[in-house]
C-alpha cells in the first residue's frame, strides 16, 4: 500500500480545526460553570500547561517517524502488549468518534432541524464522512489548508462585529473566588480539546518531514488555543458569566447580539456553518485513525475496506453513548478529561519511558 503524504501546513490546518472545533462551543460554558468570570483565565492556563504536550508527542513519534502509535506500541512493549495498547486505543477512538458524531447530531436537532429524527442526521452524516476518509488523508489535508483561512478570517469579522456589545465590567471582580477554580476549569481545557491531539500520532507517519511535527503542534496550540481564548473572553464580556454558563451553546447566543445598522444581523447560520466545517474535519480525523488503526492492528491490507463497518459501529455507538443530550454534557464536562487522560498523557510517557530504558540499555552493553 503506498503510503499518504501530507505537508506540516496541511496537518496545521488539521490540528486547528480539531482544535477550534467542538472546544469553541464546549469550554466558554464549562469554564463558565467552573471559573465564572475567571474562565478566560483559566482557558490561558489550559493552553500554557498543555504546551507540555508538544515535547512528549514530538519526541515520542521522532523515535519511530515512520510508524504510528499502534505500530510502535508493539515495537515498544512487545507484540501481545502492543496488541492489547492497540485495542485500548481504538476503543479510544470509537468512543470519541461516536461522542463527536452525536454532538454534531444533537446540535442540528436542536438549533435547525428539531422535527428531524437525530438518528437520520446521524446517517446522513456517517455517509459523508466515511465518503471523505475514502478519499485518503492527502484530499482532507488539502481541502482543510484552503478552508483554514476563510474560518479563521470569519472569526475575526465576526469577532469585530461583536465589539459594540462589548462590556467591562463582566470580567469583575477577577479572581473573586480564589484559584481553585480556575485550575479545575484549566484541567477540563486540557482534556478538550488539548489530550485528543494523541490521535495525531495516527498521522504524523504520513508528514513528507516528519520532523518538523512540532511546529504543526506549536500553530495549533497557539492559534486554536488563542481562539477558544478569545470567543470565551467574548462570551464574558458580551453575555456575562451567569449567561453564559446557562446557555447551551453561547456562540450562537452571541451571534443573535450582532446588529450593525440594523442591516448586518442574525448571523447564526454562518457561526453554525463555521462550526460545522471544523467539527467535520475534526471527525473526519477521528474516523480516518479509527480505520488505520483498525486496519494496522488486524493486518488488513488497507483501511478503507473497514471504513464502512466503522461507519455502522459508529452510527449505533452515537445512540447508545447517552441516554440524553443533558447526561451528554455532563459526562464531557465532568469526565471527558479523566477518562482520556491514560491515552493523552499516560500512554506516550509509558512508552517513551519503556523505550529510553531499552536505549539506555543497548548502549551499556555496548560499552
Amino acid at each position: 500500500m503506498n503510503r499518504e503524504q501530507i505537508s506540516v501546513s496541511q496537518l496545521s490546518a488539521l490540528m486547528c480545526m480539531f482544535i477550534i472545533s467542538s472546544s469553541t462551543l464546549l469550554i466558554p460554558t464549562f469554564l463558565a460553570a467552573q471559573a465564572k468570570q475567571d474562565a478566560w483565565i483559566a482557558v490561558g492556563a489550559g493552553i500554557t500547561a498543555a504546551c507540555l504536550l508538544v515535547p512528549l508527542y514530538t519526541k515520542l513519534s521522532g523515535a519511530y517517524p515512520r510508524m504510528t502509535l499502534v505500530e510502535y506500541s508493539e515495537a515498544i512493549l512487545g507484540r501481545l502488549p502492543g496488541k492489547a495498547v492497540g485495542l485500548l486505543f481504538l476503543a479510544y477512538l470509537l468512543i470519541i468518534t461516536s461522542g463527536l458524531l452525536r454532538q454534531l447530531g444533537e446540535m442540528i436537532t436542536t438549533l435547525t432541524l428539531p422535527q428531524t429524527p437525530i438518528q437520520a442526521i446521524h446517517a446522513v452524516m456517517v455517509l459523508l464522512l466515511v465518503f471523505s476518509v475514502r478519499r485518503g488523508l492527502e484530499t482532507v489535508g488539502r481541502a482543510s489548508e484552503i478552508f483554514l483561512p476563510w474560518v479563521l478570517l470569519f472569526i475575526i469579522c465576526f469577532l469585530l462585529l461583536l465589539s459594540p456589545e462589548i462590556h467591562l465590567r463582566n470580567l469583575l471582580p477577577i479572581m473573586e473566588h480564589g484559584l481553585p477554580p480556575i485550575v479545575k476549569g484549566s484541567i477540563t481545557q486540557i482534556g478538550i480539546p488539548y489530550l485528543d491531539l494523541v490521535i495525531f500520532l495516527m498521522i504524523i507517519p504520513h508528514l513528507r518531514h516528519p520532523e518538523k511535527s512540532g511546529r504543526a503542534f506549536r500553530f495549533a496550540m497557539l492559534s486554536g488555543g488563542g481562539i477558544v481564548l478569545l470567543f470565551t473572553l467574548f462570551a464574558i464580556l458580551v453575555l456575562g458569566a451567569s449567561t453564559t454558563e446557562r446557555s447551551v451553546y453561547p456562540l450562537f447566543q452571541m451571534a443573535q447580539k450582532v446588529n450593525i445598522g440594523n442591516f448586518i444581523q442574525r448571523i447564526e447560520v454562518l457561526v453554525g456553518g463555521l462550526w460545522f466545517i471544523s467539527l467535520f474535519f475534526k471527525i473526519t480525523v477521528c474516523l480516518y485513525a479509527c480505520a488505520l488503526c483498525a486496519s494496522q492492528l488486524f493486518g488488513l491490507r488497507g483501511y478503507r475496506e473497514i471504513t464502512y463497518p466503522l461507519g455502522l459501529m459508529i452510527w449505533v455507538l452515537a445512540m447508545v453513548i447517552a441516554p440524553s443530550s443533558v447526561y451528554f454534557m455532563n459526562f464531557v464536562q465532568e469526565i471527558w478529561t479523566i477518562s482520556t487522560l491514560p491515552y493523552g498523557l499516560l500512554l506516550p510517557l509509558l512508552l517513551l519511558a519503556v523505550h529510553t530504558f531499552k536505549q539506555r540499555s543497548i548502549r551499556k552493553k555496548r560499552l
